[in-house]
């Protein structure tokens, strides 16, 4: 797990993006997998705006090898969007 701080407990783009570089280097960490849930810990609720950066967002990751998924009614979702 890397633990990311944010204000609200939502995953944003542009602190994943620094995360995923130096793969198959066994000196850095190799991010799998991006997860996100219908409510964040905090209980804070990702818009659908938001939703939809991550679903673009998504075949960069998979390109890297990093599966990109969610929780619950989320799943759904994240995957409509990304072919909107």
């Amino acid at each position: 797990l890397i633990a990311l701080n944010t204000p609200d407990g939502k995953l944003r783009i542009d602190q994943i993006k620094p995360l995923l570089h130096a793969f198959g280097n066994e000196h850095h960490v190799q991010p799998r997998v991006i997860s996100v849930s219908q409510a964040t810990e905090m209980g804070t609720v990702y818009t659908k705006p938001e939703l939809k950066a991550i679903a673009e967002f998504r075949p960069l990751a998979v390109a890297q090898r990093v599966r990109v998924g969610s929780l619950g009614k989320v799943e759904p979702l994240l995957w409509g969007l990304q072919s909107k």
